[in-house]
């Protein structure tokens, strides 16, 4: 019945309003008679001392206690729910209008008169009734001064038990339905702001829950509404619900990327597969040959299939080595190590180390750098892997005849811009985004013992990103393409 979020909360809230409701009655009722016991007194305050001016209504002289009774008789026949005590400064009673078979006491404690007289007094002040040993009632007093009498207080008894059964009920019946009105209308409005904030707080609640449902029943797949922007504004749930959104959005965009590595694991391993098959069929092919008809071969033909058994050997070398290289550096086992280098000696030397692969295939070299350039900071053995593979790729997609140049010149401040161009077919807009993906190759062929694995600028990539330094590609279909790159200048440290 209450498994709900909203209803458990609207029964406690409304429980708690309920008790609440009954204390406020309580304290409500009980003020209310504290009031009117207060006005009660505050209306009579004076009447002791109205009494004591009209000298207790005698008029027979000399005074006598007789005289006394009988003043006091005619007050208490004028007001009958008055009391009339005359009392000595000790409190002890010497006169009254109640007969003396009545008293429970005959001493009433003078401190709440001396209160009562001093006027400083917060009201109601309660003193002893003699008519019970232990009851209190409100009182007026009044001092007196009558001649040869030991009387030195008039003390009014305000009793209300007497017209309790008309007025005081009456009183409290308007207590009680005062304080019913008022709580049924504050029980009211209090219920309808409840039930609209409890509302308000389980409807967005709900909506999370909802969402939360959703993204489980769509197997982390599709989207969020509830906008993941402002997760430090708003009150709690806000955030919840921002932080919710932001936190689907990104196991989405993990599970997108997991669904994309895993397919690039399939098509890694696919090609890998096929890239070593193709040189394992080869080599074994010409070394079976050889094996079957050695003495059959004559040397020509016999150094054609070493030489041919050779290539392949060195092409599976080459794809190991490759695939070793991006494995390190995809694990993070390669930590560059910067040092101080002169670009210029280094580009010679590439260019140098190519000369005899480029002459094989008719492609000239050409190296432009300027001998003034200053020294730059990288993994000086890092950046030569990064060059001779941009060097080997444009090598190889370069058509007999054409040029391959090494540049290096001044970048934007405190840079130096490395350019490695050829004159080849050029990339494919299409293709630009992709280039630098594991096994990927333009041509997509894969035939051929020159055919590259597609490794080459995944590790340049790689290499790169490690020193922090972006790539560029500029190339048009047909009209060649140049990659470059900008290595940081070396700044000494000045000691200090």
């Amino acid at each position: 019945m209450f498994r709900t979020l909203y209803r458990r909360l609207l029964v406690v809230v409304l429980g708690f309003g309920m008790a609440m409701t009954a204390i406020f009655a309580v304290i409500l009722l009980g003020y209310h008679e504290a009031y009117h016991t207060e006005a009660d007194q505050t209306v009579n305050r004076r009447i002791a001392q109205q009494y004591a001016d009209a000298r207790l209504l005698i008029t027979d002289e000399p005074l006598t206690v007789l005289n006394f009774h009988q003043g006091i008789q005619k007050l208490a026949e004028l007001n009958p729910d008055v009391d009339i005590y005359l009392l000595d400064d000790s409190g002890a009673i010497v006169a009254s209008s109640v007969p003396a078979e009545q008293w429970a006491r005959r001493r009433v404690d003078p401190a709440p008169l001396r209160a009562f007289l001093s006027g400083s007094a917060q009201l109601p002040i309660l003193g002893d009734d003699p008519r019970f040993a232990s009851g209190t009632e409100i009182f007026s007093v009044a001092p007196v001064d009558i001649r040869d009498c030991p009387a030195r207080l008039l003390y009014v008894v305000l009793h209300r038990e007497r017209y309790e059964s008309a007025v005081r009920q009456l009183r409290r019946t308007y207590a009680i339905n005062e304080s019913l009105s008022l709580l049924i209308s504050c029980g009211i409005l209090a219920i309808a702001t409840t039930l609209i904030l409890i509302r308000s707080i389980t409807r967005r609640l709900s909506t999370l829950k909802g969402e939360m449902e959703t993204f489980y029943a769509t197997a982390l797949s599709g989207s969020s509404n509830l906008g993941g922007q402002g997760a430090t504004q708003g009150d709690e749930i806000e955030r919840l619900a921002a932080l919710f959104s932001d936190l689907s959005g990104r196991v989405r965009s993990q599970m997108a990327t997991l669904r994309e590595t895993d397919d690039m694991r399939r098509s890694m391993v696919a090609n890998i597969s096929h890239d070593l098959r193709t040189p394992l069929t080869t080599l074994q092919a010409h070394l079976d040959t050889l094996s079957m008809k050695d003495g059959e071969l004559t040397p020509v033909e016999r150094r054609q299939y070493l030489a041919t058994a050779i290539s392949q050997c060195r092409r599976l070398t080459r794809l190991i080595a490759q695939l070793l290289e991006l494995a390190k550096l995809d694990a993070g086992q390669v930590e560059p190590l910067p040092e101080p280098f002169q670009l210029t000696e280094l580009v010679q030397d590439i260019v140098q180390k190519f000369s005899l692969t480029a002459s094989t295939r008719e492609v000239s070299l050409r190296a432009e750098c300027d001998d003034a350039l200053p020294l730059v900071t990288g993994d000086i053995s890092l950046i030569e892997r990064v060059i001779d593979n941009l060097m080997d790729n444009a090598v190889q997609h370069s058509p007999p005849g054409g040029t391959v140049v090494l540049r290096a010149t001044p970048g934007n401040p405190g840079h130096v811009r490395l350019e490695v161009e050829d004159g080849g077919p050029g990339i494919a807009p299409e293709d630009r985004d992709r280039i630098f993906d594991r096994f990927f190759r333009g041509d997509r062929s894969r035939s051929g013992s020159q055919a590259n694995a597609g490794l080459g600028l995944a590790i340049v990539k790689s290499i790169l990103d490690l020193h922090g330094i972006a790539i560029t590609v500029r190339s048009e279909p047909g009209a060649g393409a140049c990659f470059s790159f900008e290595l940081p200048l070396y700044e000494p440290q000045v000691p200090p």
